[in-house]
């Protein structure tokens, strides 16, 4: 079967899909082995129609695509994804992006909780040439998918294999983010077959309310971080005034920042400047 005739037997099979034509495409270059100059050049390439099917079969099941791929992009750069991590989103970037226009040249130490596959403390590492990374993580295999991103991006990092709830790493902080679990346990069977079938469950359910995270590291981050140093946070788009609140009670300097569609995105906040006297 050629790429012309793949293209767009896969294109009908995946009725489940918003947009079939992008991943019949993404699903043929990965059967055949090919990238996009090939995929052009060439529409009469011969591809194994019984691999090509097996992968359309695990996305019309719900697999979700970025998983069958083995990467997503982020901040226009790629990472490895794999069952143990969380597939990064466009919402996040309003967090990356917040972070890299904070620190800019400065000289910097980042602690990334729950890093996941990497993605925020990567990429503002890889923005930010004086950062120093810091990743932890509760899940050994993510952790392995972290260390594999900075690896491919050129970016030296401390990973510690940890469950915040019960330590934090050694010392201080000039920054500390976090995209933690936030989704109520009760909601998570609601959530679309992609995320609830798919992505692991430790790294979505904040618990009752949500929140259990956050509570954690609005309590520890005002003794981990330096003299001015910044939470930054991740938060669902209806949390804003809870996660304010619970950051507030801990942190004088704090506010929320909305992501492109208008929603509350981020919640922020600064250790007061100390002067010694």
């Amino acid at each position: 079967m050629v790429i012309r005739q793949a293209l767009n037997m896969v294109r009908e099979y995946l009725t489940a899909s918003d947009n079939p034509m992008f991943e019949a495409k993404q699903l043929v270059m990965l059967a055949g082995g090919i990238g996009q100059m090939d995929f052009i050049l060439h529409p009469d390439m011969e591809i194994d129609e019984d691999e090509l099917m097996e992968l359309a079969r695990r996305r019309q099941s719900g697999e979700p695509l970025q998983y069958i791929m083995g990467e997503a992009e982020f901040m226009s750069l790629g990472f490895k994804v794999n069952e143990n991590v969380l597939i990064p989103r466009s919402d996040t970037e309003t967090l990356a992006e917040y972070l890299i226009e904070q620190i800019g040249d400065r000289e910097c130490s980042v602690l990334d909780i729950g890093a996941g596959s990497g993605c925020i403390g990567i990429s503002v590492a890889h923005y930010c040439k004086n950062v120093r990374l810091h990743m932890a993580d509760i899940s050994e295999g993510a952790l392995e998918v972290a260390k594999a991103n900075a690896k491919k991006h050129g970016i030296n990092a401390v990973f510690y294999h940890m469950d915040i709830m019960k330590g934090f790493p050694e010392g201080k902080f000039d920054v500390i983010v976090s995209n933690p679990p936030y989704i109520r346990t009760d909601v998570i069977e609601t959530l679309q077959t992609e995320v609830k079938d798919y992505e692991p469950h430790t790294a979505l359910d904040g618990g009752a309310d949500g929140l259990r995270f956050y509570r954690r590291i609005a309590q520890i981050a005002p003794m981990k971080l330096n003299n001015g140093g910044l939470l930054a946070l991740e938060i669902g788009y209806d949390q804003g005034s809870e996660v304010l609140g619970l950051v507030s009670e801990h942190f004088s300097d704090c506010g929320l920042i909305r992501d492109l569609a208008g929603a509350d995105r981020v919640v922020f906040a600064r250790r007061p400047i100390q002067l010694c006297v």
